[in-house]
């Protein structure tokens, strides 16, 4: 009762009740009506009910013991250490107050070891399926009792954390990505139905105020342009669907710098304040076939994705294994510059140009920038041609030119590939 207490203190999330409905009686019912004034409608009722067990208990199961002692002209010198291990185990399951049916898999079983070192006690144990280990202090009076109390404090936490599908494994400092929470996550998303996905994305998207409808339940063009929002400010591909990783940022309950800060954007707009004009510039994001963070190897060729989250112009430059700069996007094929809110570009789009990885270990270097204004009448001409080397020494040079032209509007991708496997010279166009 007072784990829960303290989980739902700021939530409110449950309620716990301590009758048990299954041994409700005709007097007790009559008693509960007459203090709720006759209406047995404000009458709670729980819903669900926890039980648990001891299911191990072993003494004694690790016993070692070592003595020492050695004989002096003047007397004897001895010494002594002695090992103990006890193991305590608890399952804990949840069913429906009613039937007293089980929901399946809304168990926990975890495990603690005491070890009783001498008259000194101490305490380790693992919350199965997410591999969390924790200790504890025990004194010579607590013994297993104060081990007891950890594991049914640990096992509540996981129960109600599972039954409620919300991420529980943040109160016992677990990590999103552990192969075991990842694997949770993966099956809660796929066993929610389609509308409960939507509401639940509308949900927090209104929390973080990217979404200001209400919450139906129906993935409209509203909450597809809320969900591309966020997916850019959190480095997700923005294409407005509802899946995985948008479902794992959430529930996580991520809310990246930028995230933030768009969050904080939209609710000044929102109170009629003036938002800093570089909070509200356009998201760019940029990856590869091989992700954010790709490696290629030598003769294996590049192709680019990027978008934006709003109507902007776009120039994209590369930098080779050999510091050739080179104008990417736009060019002689691909000569728009202009890209649609959340349209994807791929670069190249035909096989008119490629770009080939030649140079081996080597880092080699994209930087994209978009502007709300058109800026090629005003750059300096130096950078205009497009897949030709430039008289430029670093890409910074160029960053440095269109954020003097575009300082409020301006919004910067960069991709770094790594390139193996000794062959060629250098990257070429």
């Amino acid at each position: 009762m007072t784990t829960i207490s303290r989980m739902t203190t700021e939530s409110g999330a449950y309620t716990f009740v301590r009758h048990n409905p299954r041994k409700l009686t005709l007097e007790e019912l009559e008693r509960l009506r007459i203090l709720h004034g006759g209406d047995l409608g404000n009458i709670v009722l729980p819903r669900y009910e926890i039980s648990g067990a001891i299911t191990q208990l072993d003494e004694n199961v690790d016993a070692r013991s070592l003595s020492l002692s050695v004989v002096l002209f003047n007397g004897d010198l001895g010494g002594s250490r002695d090992l103990r291990a006890t193991v305590v185990s608890v399952d804990v399951n949840v069913s429906e107050a009613i039937s007293g049916q089980l929901v399946n898999g809304m168990t926990a079983s975890n495990t603690m070891a005491i070890k009783r070192r001498g008259k000194a006690l101490d305490g380790g144990g693992a919350i199965q399926k997410v591999g969390l280990f924790f200790t504890v202090s025990l004194d010579q009076n607590e013994g297993v009792y104060a081990a007891l109390r950890a594991l049914i404090e640990l096992s509540t936490i996981e129960v109600l954390g599972k039954l409620a599908k919300v991420p529980y494994w943040q109160c016992l400092q677990i990590d999103h990505s552990n192969p075991e929470v990842l694997a949770m996550t993966h099956d809660w998303f796929a066993t929610m139905p389609a509308v409960e996905r939507v509401r639940f994305v509308q949900r927090l998207l209104q929390q973080y105020q990217f979404y200001q409808g209400a919450v139906t339940g129906t993935l409209d063009q509203a909450t597809r342009e809320a969900i591309a929002r966020y997916q850019a400010a959190a480095d997700l591909i923005p294409s407005g669907r509802i899946d995985l990783d948008l479902y794992r940022r959430l529930i996580n309950q991520e809310q990246p710098t930028r995230v933030a800060a768009e969050s904080e954007s939209r609710q000044r707009v929102s109170q009629g304040q003036t938002a800093p004009s570089t909070i509200m510039r356009p998201v760019l994001t940029m990856t590869t076939l091989r992700g954010t963070t790709p490696v290629y190897a030598v003769n294996d060729r590049l192709s680019l994705s990027l978008q934006v989250s709003e109507d902007a112009y776009v120039s994209c430059y590369y930098r080779s294994g050999k510091r050739v700069i080179s104008r990417l996007y736009p060019n002689r094929f691909q000569q728009q510059a202009r890209v649609q809110a959340n349209q994807v570009i791929t670069i190249p789009a035909t096989a008119s140009f490629a770009v080939v990885f030649d140079t081996p270990n080597t880092t080699e270097e994209i930087l994209c920038m978009a502007t709300r204004e058109e800026l090629e009448a005003r750059l300096p001409s130096r950078l205009r041609p497009d897949l030709v080397a430039l008289p430029v020494a670093q890409l910074e040079e160029i960053q440095a030119v269109f954020r003097q032209l575009a300082p409020d509007s301006l919004a910067e991708a960069q991709l770094q590939v790594q390139v193996s496997t000794p062959a060629g010279s250098q990257g070429r166009l």
